[in-house]
Order: structure tokens, then sequence, then C-alpha cells
């Protein structure tokens, strides 16, 4: 099942750098983003034969749960409301998900994000990412081409945000210092979206 790789392979790509994450995170932070994340995506995939016969919206759900009581600090609750703002909308629309429809979904779980962490584009937070995905996949028209581009968007978004100075949470407090420094939950989206090019463009 394809959805189990994703989970694995985002898994895998995260507990590689979890390392590096946390140095990110040193910067701004408790220096633990990579290892709570890592921890978190570990109970998912221990927990994902357990999730076979549900429907993708409750999956959602479940993950996002384990998500918000496994990750500390702001990118756990964040995270979690990204998945439960998908799966709130799938399941409004009776499961469909033809491509029109996942970027419907999408744009609502990015607002929800935005809202919950009170931020707003280009304040170099994991919301800079998703948002720049987002529109990058409005001007693409199916599957194919947004797996087969997700991580570049992505990429060119999360290196364009090192240079910006941090106007929300914590990083925000070290001003003009944020600049030259990554930040960890938009490197987290990078990898996660590096993880569905692996796994759906290969």
């Amino acid at each position: 099942m394809k959805f189990n790789e994703l989970i694995n392979k985002i898994t895998l790509n995260i507990n590689e750098n979890k390392d590096y994450l946390n140095e990110l995170d040193a910067a701004i932070g408790d220096g633990d983003h990579g290892t709570n994340v890592a921890r978190a995506l570990v109970k998912v995939s221990e927990q994902l034969e357990s999730l076979n016969n549900l429907d993708l919206a409750t999956k959602l759900n479940k993950i996002a749960m384990l998500i918000l009581s496994n990750v500390g600090g702001s990118s756990g609750p964040l995270l979690a409301t990204w998945l439960m703002g998908f799966a709130k909308e799938l399941k409004a629309n009776n499961l469909a998900l033809d491509y029109s429809d996942f970027i419907n979904y999408f744009a609502s779980a990015n607002e929800a994000l935005r809202k919950r962490g009170n931020t707003a584009y280009n304040n170099k937070t994991m919301y800079d990412v998703l948002y720049f995905v987002e529109e990058k996949a409005k001007e693409v028209n199916n599957y194919q081409e947004f797996v087969a581009n997700c991580a570049n968007w992505a990429n060119s978004k999360l290196q364009e945000t090192k240079d910006i100075i941090a106007k929300s949470g914590r990083a925000s407090y070290l001003g003009p210092r944020s600049i030259g420094h990554y930040d960890p939950g938009s490197y987290t989206i990078y990898l996660i979206c590096l993880s569905v090019n692996e796994v759906f463009n290969g």
C-alpha cells in the first residue's frame, strides 16, 4: 500500500536527518525538533498495520493525534492541525480525492495551520514552504506533475527563506540573527515532500 510506503519513507528520511534538524532547532529552540518528530513517526509506523482498514480521513486524524502527543514545541500542534484540516475537508466531501479536490484540501489544511500558528507568508515558518507548494500545485493539472515537482518546489522556497528574518515563533526573538539559518519546521516539510517524490515518482 502506497500510503504505508509513504509513511515509512518519511520516517526514514526524518530519522536520517534527525541530528541535522536538531542542530537547526538548537539555534532557535531546545535542539530536539528532529528527535521529537522522528520519535512520533516511529510511533506512527508501528501503528500502520492497525490503520489499514480505515478510510483515509480517519487514518490522518489518528496520525495527527500520535504526532500531537509525541512532538513538543509548536511543531507538533502545527503538523497535527494540518493533518486534521486535510482530513476534515476530505470527510466533508465523502472522501473524494480528484486532483482538484486535493488542492482544495491542501489549501484548507494550510489555512488551518496558518491560523493555529498565528503566522503569515514569508515569516520564516513551515507555512512558507507549504503555501508555496500549494500555489505551485495550482499551476499543474494532475498528481503526476505534482509528485514530480513538489520536492523541488519545497526546496526552492526553503532556500529562499534561509535568507529572510524570522517574524513568527521563538526564532523571531533572534531578529536579524535568524538570517542564514533554515527553519527546522520548513526543512521537515521539505523532507516530507522529498518522500512524496521518492515514493510516487520512483
